[in-house]
């Protein structure tokens, strides 16, 4: 890596593109995941935010062009399956307290 940056003909704006990489796929995500647990109970949204691989896989095929494998679609199937079992659960537990 310290050969890519010695190396480039314009070190500033490299240097300006990782930090802006950096921004847009980690501290801006972290930042609004954290501002939306005011408003999202912390068990839903640890819930929610396991769809983030599909999203990622599914973004990869339709996006990318990736194929879609076996191994890809059952890791898509069984999200979606644990993420519907796992609101039926927490909505059964409300009806039971209401």
């Amino acid at each position: 890596m310290l050969t890519k940056f010695t190396s480039a003909q314009n070190t500033v704006s490299l240097l300006l593109f990782c930090l802006l990489t950096a921004a847009v796929t980690a501290v801006i995500p972290f930042l609004l995941y954290t501002l939306g647990l005011r408003s999202v109970a912390a068990s839903k949204a640890g819930i929610l935010a396991t769809v983030e691989p599909l999203v990622a896989a599914l973004v990869g095929i339709l996006v990318f062009k990736e194929k879609l494998t076996v191994l890809s679609g059952a890791g898509i199937i069984l999200i979606l399956t644990a993420v519907v079992i796992l609101n039926l659960k927490s909505e059964g537990k409300q009806d039971k307290t209401e």
